[in-house]
């Protein structure tokens, strides 16, 4: 915005008065100066005209209007023409479709990870009941042939000689597969209890011991003992792979059993399990002192075998109780 400003330029310089008509005086827009003419300062009259004039003078005095432009803001948003209205109307749509299409995208992304975990959980939970299933199969396997031997072999005496020695003579191959049976039992237990048992509650040593005794149970059907006073590989093997797998599993389970009360799943099922855990143990301990008193070892050992069978036997059935309780509550999750 600018103040007029006076320009004053004598015309006569002689004839000079404060009303002489003998100055134009001209308006502009803002006061700046005053500009004289170069012969307006030559006299001391002049120099008191200057005086003169630079009192008489007030802001904004002789000032035309501001300019319309600078005055102008525009109607308010209810006068705004119908054009430029729709133009707002749209554009505020188009950002409420934006943010509507970001929030369903976010919907799904949400509902889509839960579908995906939902989907992990229940394949989780259908491996884990084959699994249950396996240990069980393999327990059955195991109990029904070495049963079988005992009727059809009457030249092993089960109060004096282990169990291995069903695996030499006739009907060996029936031991064979029992010790096969076994030992998948085990492996699939342990993979079992791997993916049915939370993180705080997976004894990492159990498993590990677990596994070693079904994979000593495997190569115990594989490589028969020794019988008679001939030793052979296949005889030092098995020997070596049993000691593991009698000595590490009563380790195992109670680890194992410890470890079931950090999961709320298998947190009743501790105390029966860790129960039979003691009593694999304490058959162990039993079958140790017959072997080196030369008292019934035969039997000792076939009461401990029970004993490591039962504990197998109840986690199995316990695993498959949990695996289908979560798979009951699958559908209630996913859509």
């Amino acid at each position: 915005m600018r103040a007029p400003v006076l320009l004053i330029c004598p015309i006569q310089p002689t004839s000079w008065k404060g009303d002489s008509a003998n100055f134009a005086i001209t308006e502009f827009s803002e006061v700046r100066a005053l500009v004289l003419c170069s012969r307006a300062h030559t006299l001391a009259s002049h120099r008191s005209m200057l005086r003169s004039l630079r009192d008489q003078l007030r802001t904004r005095e002789g000032a035309g209007p501001l300019p319309a432009l600078l005055l102008d803001l525009g109607p308010p948003p209810d006068q705004l023409p119908a054009a430029r209205l729709e133009r707002l109307a749209g554009s505020s749509a188009r950002e409420g479709v934006w943010v509507m299409a970001t929030k369903l995208t976010d919907t799904n992304q949400a509902s889509t990870t839960m579908e995906s975990k939902g989907s992990s959980r229940m394949t989780m939970s259908r491996v884990t009941m084959v699994l249950a299933l396996l240990t069980i199969v393999g327990i059955v396997d195991f109990l029904l042939n070495v049963a079988a031997l005992h009727f059809l072999r009457f030249d092993v005496n089960p109060v004096l000689e282990p169990i291995s020695n069903y695996a030499v003579g006739p009907y060996g191959f029936l031991f064979i597969a029992a010790d096969i049976g076994l030992g998948l039992a085990a492996l699939a237990l342990t993979f079992g209890l791997y993916l049915s048992i939370a993180p705080p509650g997976r004894s990492y040593v159990g498993l590990f011991l677990l596994a070693l005794f079904g994979v000593s149970a495997l190569l115990a059907g594989i490589f028969p003992i020794d019988v008679g006073g001939e030793a052979t590989t296949f005889g030092t093997i098995h020997n070596i792979v049993g000691n593991i797998s009698f000595f590490g599993f009563p380790i195992a389970v109670i680890l194992l059993s410890l470890g079931m009360g950090k999961d709320k799943r298998w947190r009743s099922f501790r105390r029966p399990a860790l129960a039979l855990s003691l009593v694999v143990a304490l058959t162990v301990i039993l079958t140790i002192v017959g072997s080196n008193l030369g008292m019934g070892y035969g039997v000792t050992q076939r009461i401990a075998n029970v004993a490591a069978l039962v504990w197998m036997f109840a986690v199995a059935l316990h695993l498959r109780s949990v695996a289908q309780g979560a798979l009951a509550q699958q559908p209630s999750r996913v859509r």
